[in-house]
């Protein structure tokens, strides 16, 4: 790692903040994800009813 001018509690806190955006970050696509399963799911349910009636 290449070592920083930054203060150590500054780069500690830099650390965690960039830990905590890259969680965030993961935790919105699995979000999106989730949420496009659960769209095309009723979408394909809506179109089976159609369907069958």
């Amino acid at each position: 790692m290449i070592s920083s001018p930054l203060p150590p509690s500054l780069m500690t806190f830099w650390q965690r903040t960039s830990i905590e955006l890259d969680a965030a970050a993961s935790f919105d696509s699995n979000r999106i994800a989730v949420g496009f399963c659960l769209y095309v799911d009723a979408a394909t349910a809506k179109a089976a009813r159609a369907s069958a009636a």
